[in-house]
């Protein structure tokens, strides 16, 4: 996998999981000290971005461990030069599950 691609998920991949483990938890806590959580807009809008992290991470993960398959040794420098390259290949491998 090239090193910027693997640096830039990677960067992804930590500054959503701090989100996750801690800015998100104290936004959930000052929204719940509010009070009523029904019709708490900040204690909804806090676990909408919950679930959007998590599921981002998963989406990033996924891609992390694809990206890992690739051996780029035995494809022709001329091939690897396009990043179109790596996107069509995820898609293929997407289509054979």
């Amino acid at each position: 996998m090239p090193e910027h691609i693997k640096r830039k998920l990677e960067e992804e991949i930590r500054a959503l999981e701090h989100e996750l483990t801690h800015e998100l938890p104290k936004e959930i806590k000052k929204a719940v000290a509010m009070g009523d959580l029904s019709e708490n807009a900040e204690y909804h809008m806090a676990k909408q971005r919950q679930e959007f992290v998590n599921a981002r991470l998963g989406q990033l993960k996924k891609r992390m461990s694809e990206l890992a398959l690739v051996n780029l040794t035995n494809i022709p420098a001329t091939v690897r030069a396009s990043p179109c390259w790596i996107c069509s290949a995820i898609k293929r491998s997407n289509t054979r599950s």
